[in-house]
């Protein structure tokens, strides 16, 4: 999946080579990476639940779309600068990683990688209007084809949605992802661009709601000596979204990052970005941001950031001044237990007419492997969004305050397939009548992954 430029600070290496260029696309909050707690390649990590928050990215090779209700994460290009954590009350797709040495098909440089996944979600009080909401059963069929080489890969996912309760349409998700690397001298390049087109369950609309997203990044890094390397990053975004507020939206963040030591490295970075929204006031916006990487050892990782982004209205609302950060912290307590603690604060775009959101969350996750076969992942979060005007003719007052808990259980078989078991309980306080609701999701997953 494309990794925008908040990326983790590259870690201090005794090998020149890697200095500036390590970098570790750890998913924050959605998803926890068993890879410290090895079983045949399988982690159950934390699914998106039916209700999503918000649409915005799309749905990577490694994240299929979520169930019917979803929390918003933040937008490509416009969060802190940090991943923000995405409030599932079930756990995402499971992963299989992937092992290159024993990929049965494969053609000189080219490998092929099918898989496929099928989906049972059940999930209580989903939304079909504000105000009125229904209990509903899911079925998702999703085959897909990976074809990677050392420098590119593309990926192709369908997902065959039918909901056999509830007033649901059914339909055919899209997934598309490119991503291609090069490096020349001391520099690193990479760039990638993914499509979406899905119909989900968002909290924000209290609807299910059609959106098509693309989201293009350009990213390179030059090491400039053994402790300093410079980070690049250009982003644009394109969200269309059916009888809501579309929007296209580009955005710069630049980083210099200095070694300190063998465990710790500093960065300092500044970016900004234009927002040309559809209906309502477009936006620019400026960031100066702070970060630290620091890993002691084997067991804690450590990433914070933080500054400050300046908001302008081109409609005539006043400059809006907000702070923003981002952390995540793993910690191994034994060889088979990883606890993840995060939080974020970010400003959006919405998908509602003329209003930004201001996001703050947290959430900590907990994996654990049981019996030497399965592995269990329980994930808790919370999160506020309070919706603000974007210009001076409108008045909002709109709050939200979501609550989510969601446990996993899954296990590997035949060496590249894997089965899961979710549960997740949703809740969501609004001060705006018709948007609040408490929902309970269960999940059932089996997929094949070459």
């Amino acid at each position: 999946m494309i990794v925008p430029a908040w990326g983790k600070l590259p870690r201090p290496s005794r090998d020149r080579r890697f200095v500036g260029k390590r970098f570790r696309a750890r998913k924050v909050a959605g998803s926890l990476c068993l890879a410290l707690v090895p079983l045949s390649c399988f982690s159950a990590a934390p699914m998106d639940p039916l209700m999503l928050p918000s649409a915005r990215y799309p749905a990577s090779s490694a994240q299929r779309p979520g169930p019917p209700v979803s929390v918003p994460p933040s937008r490509t290009g416009a969060s802190s600068g940090a991943a923000s954590p995405v409030l599932s009350a079930v756990p995402t797709e499971s992963r299989l990683a992937r092992d290159t040495s024993a990929t049965p098909l494969s053609w000189g440089p080219l490998r092929v990688r099918p898989h496929f996944d099928y989906r049972l979600y059940y999930a209580t009080q989903v939304y079909v209007q504000p105000g009125e909401r229904q209990d509903t059963v899911r079925h998702s069929l999703s085959p897909g084809l990976l074809l990677e080489t050392a420098h590119l890969s593309v990926d192709y996912t369908p997902t065959l949605n039918y909901y056999s309760k509830g007033r649901f349409d059914d339909g055919v998700d899209h997934s598309v992802a490119l991503n291609a690397n090069a490096g020349y001298g001391d520099w690193r390049f990479t760039i990638g661009h993914e499509y979406s087109k899905s119909s989900q369950v968002l909290i924000e609309t209290a609807r299910q709601t059609d959106t098509e997203n693309h989201t293009t990044t350009l990213n390179a890094t030059y090491l400039y000596s053994d402790r300093i390397s410079f980070d690049f990053n250009l982003n644009q975004t394109i969200v269309e979204a059916s009888n809501f507020n579309s929007f296209r939206q580009w955005s710069t963040m630049n980083w210099l990052n200095y070694v300190l030591s063998e465990t710790t490295t500093l960065g300092a970075g500044l970016g900004g970005g234009f927002a040309d929204v559809e209906t309502g006031s477009d936006m620019t916006y400026e960031r100066v941001q702070a970060r630290l990487g620091w890993e002691p050892g084997l067991k804690l990782s450590v990433d914070l950031n933080g500054g400050i982004e300046i908001r302008q209205f081109v409609d005539g609302n006043s400059d809006r001044i907000n702070p923003i950060m981002g952390a995540s912290i793993s910690y191994r307590i034994f060889d088979q237990t990883t606890l993840a603690l995060e939080a974020d604060r970010s400003v959006n775009t919405s998908l509602l007419q003329d209003q930004i959101t201001e996001n703050t969350s947290v959430s900590a996750g907990l994996s654990q492997r049981l019996f030497g076969r399965l592995n269990a992942s329980l994930k808790v979060g919370y999160r506020t969004t309070d919706y603000q005007a974007a210009s001076g003719s409108l008045v909002t007052d709109r709050t939200d305050e979501t609550m989510n808990i969601g446990l996993t259980i899954g296990t590997a078989f035949l060496d590249r397939g894997f089965a899961s078991i979710g549960y997740g309980h949703l809740e969501n306080e609004s001060s705006v009548d018709g948007f609040g609701f408490v929902s309970d999701q269960y999940t059932f997953q089996i997929g094949y992954r070459y």
